[in-house]
């Protein structure tokens, strides 16, 4: 959690995520909240999935 200025300041940004790996392969999802918004940057919500193929043969 990234918390803006100040001592009592609101939460800007949340991130969680799971991500399971054994030998072979990788698999991943993560969550991602925004609290704020500025000019190139807009409140919501996002979704991130991760595959990865460690060998193939």
């Amino acid at each position: 959690m990234i918390h803006g200025l100040g001592r009592d300041a609101e939460p800007i940004e949340y991130e969680t995520g799971v991500l399971y790996e054994n030998e072979c392969m990788e698999l991943g999802i993560q969550l991602r909240k925004r609290f704020t918004e500025d000019r190139d940057i807009e409140r919501g919500t996002s979704i991130g999935f991760r595959i990865r193929l460690r060998s193939l043969g």
